[in-house]
Parts: C-alpha cells; sequence; structure tokens
C-alpha cells in the first residue's frame, strides 16, 4: 500500500527539519529527506497495523492527520534517524567520553512512541 503525503505538509516537514539542522550546522539534501519522509509514512503504516476492513482513503486520511498534525516532531527525527545510519541496533557505544545507546534495530520504530497499532481479537 503505497500513501503519498500532499507538498504542503512534506514541505513542512522539510522546512521544519532544516531549522533543526541549523543549529547542528549539518545539511541534508532535500531529496535525502524526501526519502525518509516516504520511509516514516511506510513505517507509521506498519506500526498501526491498520485492518482490512479500513479503505485505502481511510488510511490516507488517517497518515495525513497524523504527519500534519506531529510535523515538528518527526522532522526533529529525521537528524537523528539520519545521524544513527550505519549504527542501527547498537547497543552502546563510548567515544572520546561520549556515551551512545540505541533500543531498537530501527530507529523508524522510535519515531513512533505515541502510536497505538490497532488490536486484533481472535
Amino acid at each position: 500500500m503505497r500513501v503519498t503525503l500532499n507538498d504542503e505538509i512534506r514541505k513542512s516537514i522539510q522546512d521544519y527539519t532544516k531549522v533543526y539542522l541549523e543549529t547542528s550546522n549539518e545539511t541534508i539534501s532535500d531529496g535525502y529527506i524526501s526519502m525518509l519522509i516516504d520511509m516514516l509514512v511506510e513505517k507509521y503504516i506498519d506500526v498501526k497495523s491498520y485492518p482490512s476492513t479500513w479503505s485505502q482513503q481511510d488510511i490516507e486520511d488517517d497518515v495525513t492527520d497524523y504527519f500534519e498534525s506531529h510535523s515538528a516532531r518527526i522532522a526533529s527525527k529525521i537528524p537523528e534517524i539520519y545521524g544513527r545510519m550505519g549504527a542501527e541496533g547498537e547497543i552502546s557505544h563510548n567515544e572520546n567520553g561520549i556515551n551512545r545507546s540505541f533500543g531498537n534495530a530501527s530507529p523508524l520504530y522510535d519515531a513512533f512512541p505515541d502510536v497505538v497499532p490497532f488490536a486484533y481479537v481472535l
């Protein structure tokens, strides 16, 4: 299933991401930011685990509502995801007095701590 955010939401997330990056003097290309947004949309759909009774339009509406209302939070995760590339699943790391530890193998899961998946009853 493919869900594409509208240009206004995508631009808002990209703009917020650039503001976050300005504080650290880092740059990420627009194309790369766009790819990470697409990956976050796909991961949101995976995490949400929509029931088969939801139509494509219902899913698109829910994804759009979430990304529109959480655009600043999502944008703040993009530099973190970018910075963790190559160290997925790292539990701890110490270098030059800086300690790091990551919980999940995929930093994309950490972007949605407030998302509750649908439950299925057998």
